[in-house]
């Protein structure tokens, strides 16, 4: 990875139309509907064919971390950096949906009690640990990978009462994202991160992680704009600091 943005996304006009962005999420549908169907298909998991369907062996340009909320936005920013410049974005949304539906079909496979009626806490646990490690330490090596690194800083992704100037997130994954690129980028090594993975649904807990965008170049319409149109070259846009 050599530089990130820090994208403020307000004020955005996406050139991608609706029906390319409904593709390219048919797609990332179709791969979801695979995945459930050799779980149910199989009495043991595979990890490794698990990490074939949710990473399929492409080469990604740029990383994009965001709110489930905003994964439109990302969807259609996508876009338009494809059709700008030929990049390849990798969104870091489409595999939280795969990894939340795998999920919910071992649970239901594997995880039940004595009767079928409720799920056991300690198989919940184990389940939830053995996806969210695989999907933690995947996520990683497609960063480490991507030369590019795009957040999106929008409410959805941000905690607005943030004590102080430091920027917080509800989010463990843009968290684990945030921290792992900005190690990437300041230090160029690739090295394992351990962080706490909770659910994001629950309620009335919730957790909230510092939000480390220091290492990211700041970023709104002004500078989008321009770059989709061609007027800005990649240096110019994913300037590191």
């Amino acid at each position: 990875m050599l530089s990130g943005v820090d994208l403020d996304p307000r004020f955005i006009a996406t050139y991608a139309n609706d029906s390319k962005v409904m593709q390219m999420r048919s797609d990332i549908g179709s791969k979801q509907d695979e995945l459930i169907d050799i779980i149910l298909s199989e009495e043991e998991i595979d990890a490794s064919k698990v990490l074939r369907i949710l990473f399929p062996e492409m080469q990604a340009d740029v990383f994009i971390s965001h709110s489930r909320d905003d994964k439109d936005k990302a969807y259609k920013i996508s876009k338009d950096l494809y059709d700008a410049h030929g990049l390849r974005c990798f969104i870091d949304s489409e595999v939280w949906g795969s990894a939340y539906d795998l999920l919910k079909a071992i649970d239901d496979k594997y995880c039940k009690s004595v009767g079928g009626e409720f799920y056991d806490y300690k198989k919940r646990n184990l389940s939830t640990a053995h996806v969210y490690t695989v999907l933690n330490t995947a996520l990683q090596r497609v960063m480490y990978n991507c030369k590019y690194f795009l957040f999106l800083r929008t409410d959805a992704s941000t905690k607005l009462s943030s004590i102080g100037d430091s920027d917080q997130t509800y989010s463990p994954w843009i968290h684990m994202e945030l921290s792992f690129s900005s190690m990437i980028i300041k230090s160029k090594i690739q090295k394992s991160m351990e962080g706490m993975v909770v659910n994001e649904d629950a309620s009335p807990l919730r957790f909230f992680h510092d939000l480390n965008t220091d290492h990211l170049s700041k970023r709104d319409w002004r500078d989008y704009d321009p770059f989709v149109r061609g007027e800005k070259t990649l240096s110019e846009f994913f300037s590191g600091i």
